[in-house]
């Protein structure tokens, strides 16, 4: 929201502990991520190192550093929830844990077209713009088979297949 809060948003002020500490929680779960990464095996092509243990290690630094800024940064930050972004947040936060719990079931394609139709949903309800649902429907069906075809071809990685094997 812009401008004025919303008259019944719920305020605070996130004082400078309540960072630190989960500042030093990430810190610690970075750390344990990071040595869960170290424990990944390793693989040389050629005389560059790429292997599977560098993307998470580069996020466990990234977010070590991250928890590092909120431990020691020194300042108030605050907080207004309308009732509007609270619904959002809790809409996409849903659609996230459905994906994930259809995933195996419905298989990468169609959990993925599920979860692009309800972040569509989601965007357009707060946006809201009108856009017909063949429209939506195209965008979905394209985004889901474009990234199926670029982590199957492209990046040639496994994606579970669901109910229809595809």
């Amino acid at each position: 929201m812009r401008g004025r809060a919303h008259p019944r948003a719920a305020s605070g002020v996130i004082d400078v502990w309540g960072e630190r500490v989960i500042g030093l929680c990430l810190m610690a779960l970075a750390g344990l991520y990071l040595h869960e990464a170290s424990g990944i095996g390793d693989v040389t092509l050629s005389y560059i190192y790429v292997g599977p243990r560098v993307f998470p290690s580069l996020l466990a630094v990234a977010l070590l550093g991250m928890s590092l800024v909120l431990v020691v940064g020194r300042r108030k930050v605050e907080v207004r929830w309308a009732p509007r972004e609270l619904q959002v947040l809790l809409l996409v936060s849903g659609c996230v844990v459905l994906y994930g719990l259809l995933m195996d079931f419905l298989g990468f394609a169609l959990a993925t077209l599920v979860l692009t139709c309800c972040g569509m949903l989601v965007a357009l309800r707060v946006d809201r713009r009108g856009v017909s649902w063949p429209v939506k429907l195209l965008v979905a069906v394209l985004f889901a088979g474009a990234l199926r075809l670029l982590f199957t071809n492209v990046f040639d990685i496994p994606l579970p297949k669901g109910v229809l094997g595809w």
